[in-house]
């Protein structure tokens, strides 16, 4: 994100009902291997990331970024971001009408069944679209090559695009009002999802209940077969999936991907007759977490007035150069200048000339318009009433 010549960078992260969460920001010189190697020590000590294992983390390809991520985060799950990649692949086949729902379906397969039927099908559509993205590695940005460790199924780092538009008018502002308005945006915006954490009724947050919502609808095309030792094979259109009650899983992945039922699982539930949240396998979603992420905020900070002066000599800013004009282009833009003024002159008294030529036409028009109605009347009125008023 540009701020002037500096660049500000930004961790986001997502709350308890899946919406993005400001985490850290911070304005450097430029988007180098030093600055976000000091960025993402920062971030280590202060979340206790030690060597990133369990956590995901989704990026551009900044090469920067990549090497110290390497660096300093080896067992952190690197995820590409899916709309960075589909964005290169535009600029690499510009004018090309590109497979966008080809390219969805290949990022987001849960398993590999389904990405390796959409990677067929993109093949199929063409084989040079294909190659590029292969040379990309889409098994950094499809969600049949992610691990179950963090419950996260993203993809793309959209909730960051989101931070981005949140924050627009303060990118605008000089240096230390844009860091203080972003910081006083987050403690309002921590404070509103407070209240709304505290107002949720029900064990899950809204995230759990629309997941299972949505997977509800497909549940009906869905046929259960048991097995025995909670275990089921659950048929699809025709296509089965082995479901493991006990442990937990199903052959989709849906399930140890989000920590939430899937609808194959959900099958299954509805067989029993139990409750759906009680399958719910991740407590990241409890709407307790939730409240407990926005129940401390940022520290209020005094203002500038009641800010320690230091006995160090105050920063003056940079001066100004000035740039001689030639004498030449003075008289030439004065000349410019002074041709476009009477130029203004001229059309104004033109277009004034015009209006007053439009009104005295008018006022002729009308007056003979009353002559000519004048004329009629005495035409047809009888000849001894027009004699009377003659004599």
């Amino acid at each position: 994100m540009l701020v002037s010549s500096g660049q500000l960078l930004a961790a986001v992260g997502r709350d308890a009902n899946n919406q993005f969460y400001p985490v850290a920001w911070a304005v450097v010189q430029t988007e180098n291997y030093d600055a976000w190697l000091w960025f993402i020590k920062k971030l280590k000590v202060d979340l206790k990331l030690e060597d990133g294992d369990g956590f995901t983390l989704i990026s551009d390809r900044q090469k920067g970024l990549l090497n110290v991520v390497d660096q300093e985060l080896p067992k952190v799950e690197h995820r590409m971001c899916a709309r960075h990649i589909y964005g290169n692949l535009r600029r690499v086949y510009p004018g090309k009408d590109l497979p966008k729902k080809l390219y969805w379906a290949v990022a987001k397969s849960f398993n590999a069944s389904e990405y390796n039927k959409a990677i067929d099908e993109l093949k199929k559509f063409d084989e040079g679209v294909y190659e590029a993205v292969m040379q990309r590695n889409p098994r950094n940005c499809s969600r049949a090559f992610f691990g179950c460790k963090s419950s996260c199924e993203d993809v793309s780092n959209n909730f960051s695009e989101s931070y981005n538009n949140a924050i627009n008018k303060a990118r605008e502002m000089p240096l230390v009002e844009m860091l203080e308005t972003i910081r006083r945006q987050t403690m309002m915006r921590i404070d509103v999802r407070l209240k709304k954490a505290m107002k949720r009724q029900g064990k899950y947050t809204l995230k759990v209940a629309n997941t299972i919502k949505e997977e509800e609808l497909l549940r009906k095309y869905c046929q259960v077969i048991p097995c025995g030792n909670g275990q089921y094979e659950v048929l699809e259109n025709k296509h089965g999936f082995k479901v493991d009650m006990n442990a937990k899983t199903c052959a989709c992945r849906r399930w140890s991907m989000t920590g939430i039922p899937c609808r194959h699982v959900l099958r299954v539930i509805l067989t029993k007759k139990h409750n759906p949240e009680d399958y719910v396998n991740c407590d990241w979603y409890l709407a307790s977490t939730n409240v407990k992420i926005y129940s401390k905020s940022i520290s209020a900070v005094n203002g500038i007035g009641f800010w320690i002066r230091s006995q160090e000599p105050r920063i003056q800013p940079p001066p100004r150069e000035v740039t001689k004009v030639p004498s030449v282009i003075i008289l030439e833009v004065v000349r410019l200048w002074e041709l476009l003024v009477e130029g203004g002159r001229r059309r104004k008294l033109v277009k004034n000339q015009a209006k007053d030529k439009a009104k005295n036409q008018a006022k002729d028009k009308a007056k003979n318009q009353a002559k000519d109605k004048a004329k009629d009347l005495v035409k047809h009125q009888p000849k001894d009433q027009a004699m009377e008023w003659n004599e």
